[in-house]
């Protein structure tokens, strides 16, 4: 699992920013690097570990996105995920998440982009996700699971 720091990402340009850490660096130097940094994201990519773990990103308020990609996970992650309130950006990519697990999404209230590719999650599923849910954009291309 990593967790990053939106500083370090340049949304216009959709690249890290190169962006020093925050802070002066005579209390780095004392505190440590990671003082001043608050995590904002979070990526959880071919986890294959025990679900209870991922409940340690409750701990993190501050998440405002985030993904769990390419990992044999469910529906069983959701109850977690519908704990952080601030997520505006989720991807849950190549998960056995299903239309049923999205739907418990609609909780979150900051939520704006969804991207459920690869997924089990079916086209009627997101329309009625959308239906609920209508300012979140819901990603779902290339995906064939549904013939």
């Amino acid at each position: 699992m990593s967790i990053g720091y939106l500083r370090e990402w340049d949304r216009v340009n959709d690249r890290f920013s190169g962006a020093g850490p925050p802070g002066p660096a005579f209390l780095r130097e004392l505190f440590g690097e990671h003082f001043f940094l608050v995590p904002d994201i979070f990526i959880v990519d071919k986890f294959h570990g025990e679900k209870e773990a991922l409940a340690l990103l409750t701990e993190l308020p501050t998440l405002t996105g985030g993904g769990i990609v390419d990992t044999p996970i469910g529906d069983e992650i959701i109850p977690i995920l519908t704990q952080l309130h601030r997520i505006e950006d989720l991807s849950l990519y190549g998960t056995k998440v299903t239309d049923r697990g999205i739907l418990r999404l609609t909780e979150l209230p900051r939520l704006k982009n969804l991207i459920v590719s690869k997924t089990l999650v079916t086209e009627e599923g997101v329309h009625e996700f959308q239906r609920r849910c209508p300012d979140c954009v819901v990603h779902r291309e290339n995906d064939d699971s549904d013939e």
